[in-house]
């Protein structure tokens, strides 16, 4: 079915079209992709044909906050420790072998203790006891 037919190429959009098709494509696709939309305010929408006037913008203040300490690389750690722990036990069961315990998990350092239950517990937390 594929016909031997010459198509030529939009310079806005760059699609090919048969070349009468193209001569009435070309004044609507330079139309369309000319045009400047201004930005849909849908306040001034809502509040047209009311009594309500618009108040002024105000200026958004954006404050510096000190991002918290990140302890990932402690995170990744353990878990790398708990991935080589439960590869070695497998294979330790697969030989028939007695399996060690694992190791002992290490409390994050923005930890802090709680001087009620002994527990650590991260600042912002409390204590339930």
């Amino acid at each position: 079915m594929s016909m031997n037919v010459l198509e030529d190429q939009c310079q806005t959009c760059f699609r090919t079209f048969n070349p009468d098709v193209l001569k009435k494509h070309l004044p609507i696709c330079n139309k369309v992709n000319t045009k400047v939309r201004k930005p849909m305010d849908i306040q001034k929408m809502r509040i047209a044909g009311t009594d309500i006037k618009l108040p002024p913008k105000a200026e958004r203040v954006i404050e510096d906050k000190p991002k918290p300490k990140s302890n990932w690389k402690e995170k990744h750690d353990e878990f790398v420790r708990n991935i080589t722990y439960a590869r070695e036990a497998k294979a330790a069961e697969a030989r028939g072998e007695e399996i060690a315990p694992p190791p002992p998990s290490k409390k994050p350092s923005d930890h802090v203790l709680c001087p009620t239950c002994a527990d650590r517990l991260i600042q912002t937390q409390r204590s339930v006891m």
